[in-house]
């Protein structure tokens, strides 16, 4: 299963889009690889905050009737708060978060030199490829040459201005109107024995 923006972009790099936000969840406790999704699928269903398949391919989730309930703004309308949810929960680490509207201010190691341009194009090129090959890998051996001193960075030595983390376990909310309401999210990781680390990125 690919990441979800990798997986969005690759079926609509060539269609005009609207701006699209995402929410991050990710527990600051490591789960055995397969528990993480199983036990929080089971507190969401449950809470009935996701609800079946949005796509089933992708394992990606449908909103359920209480999705505003984990949003600051929970206006319980006709529309749902989420397009859909990915839980990504494999051996392999990928970027979060995996797109901003703002720079990620990524920096050469050697000379300093921005590297956002060459990190976008590598990221996309990634997409490419696990979209054809339908194989996910961990972006933590990804490399970035930058174009002024030709130095090749690893992508998670990198400084970046933007907060960002390497990780293989989280919750993606696809589409958000509005950001969670941190007690409910709590609740959530409570109930897991965990706290969570909240992101937000924007295509």
């Amino acid at each position: 299963m690919i990441t979800s923006i990798y997986a969005l972009y690759a079926t609509l790099q060539n269609i005009s889009i609207m701006s699209s936000s995402f929410g991050y969840l990710i527990p600051k406790k490591t789960f055995e690889i397969g528990q993480f999704k199983k036990l929080i699928t089971s507190i969401l269903e449950g809470q009935e905050i996701i609800d079946g398949y949005y796509e089933e391919e992708h394992q990606w989730f449908a909103a359920g009737k209480n999705s505003h309930s984990i949003f600051k703004e929970n206006n319980d309308d006709a529309n749902p708060a989420f397009e859909y949810v990915e839980i990504h929960d494999t051996v392999n680490n990928r970027i979060i978060p995996d797109c901003t509207e703002e720079s990620y201010g990524a920096k050469c190691n050697n000379c300093k030199t921005d590297l956002d341009d060459s990190l976008s194009n590598v990221l996309m090129e990634l997409a490419d490829v696990e979209s054809e090959s339908g194989i996910e890998t961990d972006m933590t051996h990804l490399t970035i040459e930058c174009q002024n001193c030709h130095h090749t960075n690893k992508i998670i030595d990198i400084n970046f201005d933007l907060s960002v983390r390497f990780k293989n376990q989280f919750v993606c909310f696809v589409e958000i109107d509005s950001e969670f309401n941190e007690e409910k999210i709590n609740d959530i990781a409570n109930k897991l024995d965990c706290t969570f680390e909240i992101f937000y990125g924007r295509l």
